[in-house]
């Protein structure tokens, strides 16, 4: 029983060495809960103050390459267009979901001409919104209802005229104004039409009037000469009157 146990120690050699455990790399933190960690390409240039402006730009640079590409294949660009419209039509936006890619294909034809001009830069995709509007004082109310107060304004339209506004900040006006006091303003207007009208109708009808006033007065006018003529002649004829 001794030979084989000998035997099979012989076989085994030396003892293996175990080998030193490696150290643990230390896991990175994990963010707090809540905290948003910044993606090393979330910074944007001025001109792009939001993500989805800058992947536009991107993605409008990288179809215009594509469209170049294939203009150059003799390929028309109204024709190269037609597949990048069919592709983005209801797409969103990676970086903003909610926001809709609206590629039409004279859209494209004309942000490429566009991106052509400006010597193939994707600045040229910047996006130009206007600033805020200023908000309306009550300086510009008091004046649009006096002007609506005004006789013979008819319509606000009118009154804005009259005050001196356009058509946008006429609307923002009457948004701010309490809605009976708008109310009772078109009350007021419809009242003025009815008595323009009237009075319209009133004079149309005095000049009738007046008219046949004076076709009647010619009338007996013509009458009285009928009269007096053959009145004159009868007594010439009959010699009462003889002359000197």
């Amino acid at each position: 029983m001794g030979t084989p146990n000998k035997q099979f120690a012989a076989r085994q050699g030396r003892p293996r060495c175990k080998a030193p455990a490696r150290p643990l790399s230390p896991k990175p933190a994990a963010p707090a809960r809540g905290r948003r960690v910044p993606l090393p390409c979330a910074h944007f240039s001025p001109a792009f103050p939001l993500p989805w402006m800058r992947e536009r730009a991107e993605r409008l640079h990288r179809l215009c390459k594509a469209i170049e590409m294939r203009r150059a294949a003799g390929v028309s660009v109204r024709k190269a267009c037609t597949y990048p419209a069919w592709f983005w039509k209801d797409r969103s936006w990676r970086t903003a979901p909610r926001i809709k890619a609206r590629f039409s294909r004279s859209t494209l034809v004309v942000l490429y001409y566009q991106w052509r001009r400006s010597g193939k830069s994707p600045d040229c995709f910047r996006l130009h919104y206007a600033d805020r509007l200023a908000p309306v004082t009550r300086g510009e109310m008091r004046r649009f209802v006096g002007a609506c107060g005004k006789g013979g304004t008819v319509s606000l339209s009118q009154a804005a005229k009259l005050a001196g506004f356009d058509r946008a900040k006429a609307c923002r006006i009457r948004v701010r104004l309490p809605r009976q006091l708008v109310h009772q303003a078109k009350a007021i207007f419809k009242e003025r039409r009815k008595a323009k009208l009237a009075a319209r109708a009133a004079f149309k009808q005095f000049q009738w009037q007046k008219q046949l006033r004076l076709v009647a007065d010619a009338a007996r006018g013509r009458r009285i000469n009928r009269l007096a003529a053959s009145f004159i002649g009868r007594r010439g004829v009959s010699g009462i009157e003889s002359p000197l």
